[in-house]
């Protein structure tokens, strides 16, 4: 699945060796939660919520689909 931040805010972040935790990007409405989970089948990140968020999930075929498609969404993304 793809996630798209509807609402609300989120972090993506890495858990670091001593049990830390890096913050990589904060995510805004409009973000992409996981966009390169559709080139990779395992993320090394995780994604948490800072706010209460609505997320809108896309089903890989579909988003993968978009590359032979829509080719300009694809580069927009």
């Amino acid at each position: 699945m793809l996630h798209f931040l509807l609402t609300g805010y989120a972090c993506r972040y890495k858990l670091l060796s001593d049990g830390r935790r890096q913050i990589a990007a904060i995510l805004v409405p409009g973000d992409s939660c996981d966009l390169r989970g559709l080139l990779q089948k395992t993320l090394d990140y995780s994604v948490k919520t800072l706010t209460d968020c609505t997320i809108v999930e896309i089903p890989r075929s579909a988003a993968l689909g978009w590359t032979e498609t829509h080719p300009r969404l694809t580069r927009a993304l």
